[in-house]
């Protein structure tokens, strides 16, 4: 009986390692998605490259089908486990390194795009659900970012600390400069998926062309 169950597991373990991926994952205008729910790539754009494995004992103790990832495109080199579940994205030990592309994609309605190299350590990340939140934070290289509806309007940051903690529901977080620390941005993440993300007045006064601009929206998976 042992053998037969032992036998039954690998066959069902071999069904679902042939399952392609594009089945399983949302569907995205902005993803390209290839192999198998074992073994699969996404690719966003022309330079980014998301991969990831099955972990088959993770997944039962964590309730959800969960992966090792691993993220590279330009000077990015992330690592993570992910656990997708039910309308529900969850993001655990990411670390290594990002570029100014991962904020563009991240984040792409944000009305600035900008240069950096970040050292990222985020110990948990939630998307979907009703118990949303994050923590962890990021150091910097010196920032260049410019507005992208004013070619002219452009800024040049020192290095930067980010951080963001979550506290009865509510996660919030800040970008301050290094070694001053100078808040310059703000951010605020609910429960239930509402994100906002502001500049506060120390960085409107050094890009003018931010002042007036809030990013509002709810996130979902």
């Amino acid at each position: 009986m042992v053998f037969t169950s032992l036998m039954v597991l690998a066959y069902c373990g071999g069904l679902i390692a042939m399952i392609p991926a594009s089945l399983m994952l949302p569907k995205s205008d902005r993803w390209q998605i290839g192999g198998t729910i074992w073994n699969g790539e996404a690719v966003p754009d022309g330079t980014t490259r998301l991969s990831w494995r099955w972990s088959p004992i993770a997944s039962l103790s964590r309730g959800g089908f969960a992966a090792n990832w691993h993220m590279t495109g330009g000077a990015t080199d992330l690592v993570g486990i992910a656990t997708l579940g039910l309308g529900r994205l969850r993001l655990d030990n990411v670390s290594g390194v990002a570029d100014g592309a991962m904020l563009d994609l991240a984040a792409p309605a944000l009305p600035v795009t900008c240069r950096f190299l970040a050292q990222v350590s985020i110990d948990t990340l939630v998307i979907g659900g009703s118990d949303q939140r994050a923590s962890g934070s990021l150091r910097t290289s010196p920032v260049h970012c410019s507005a992208k509806a004013v070619a002219a309007a452009s800024l040049d940051l020192p290095a930067l600390h980010g951080m963001i903690s979550q506290t009865h529901g509510l996660s919030s977080g800040a970008f301050f400069t290094l070694p001053a620390r100078q808040h310059l941005v703000e951010a605020r993440l609910t429960s239930a998926g509402a994100f906002s993300l502001w500049p506060t007045a120390a960085l409107t006064a050094r890009l003018p062309a931010l002042r007036g601009t809030r990013l509002d929206t709810t996130v979902r998976w």
